[in-house]
């Protein structure tokens, strides 16, 4: 099974690569958030923040929000979660350790 990872990690560009069950059940957040450069924090954080303040407020009994007010934030935070994750998957090969752009060249990391 080792050899298949390292196999698919070789022969997968880190762009076209998707996680392994391993690289997203050890994946180190703050670590990730350290490779990213501060333009890419700002614009994840802020996608994050807003998703983050949106859903939130469905999570809570709104008697005096109409049904379709709820619906509309429903929708609304269906469209900050696309937003999010459209943002976001552009920076797997970085937030995954892939690669680094400020590394020359791509590192294939070894799972376990």
């Amino acid at each position: 099974m080792f050899e298949e990872l390292v196999t698919y990690a070789s022969t997968v560009p880190p762009e076209d690569r998707l996680p392994t069950f391993a690289e997203v059940d050890g994946f180190d957040a703050d670590a990730a958030w350290d490779r990213l450069s501060p333009t890419e924090q700002r614009r994840v954080g802020i996608l994050a923040v807003r998703l983050g303040v949106i859903g939130q407020r469905l999570n809570f009994e709104h008697n005096d929000w109409t049904h379709e007010q709820v619906r509309m934030m429903e929708v609304r935070e269906s469209k900050e979660l696309e937003a999010f994750n459209d943002a976001v998957e552009p920076l797997w090969q970085t937030l995954f350790g892939w690669v680094c752009p400020s590394w020359s060249k791509p590192v294939i990391k070894q799972v376990a």
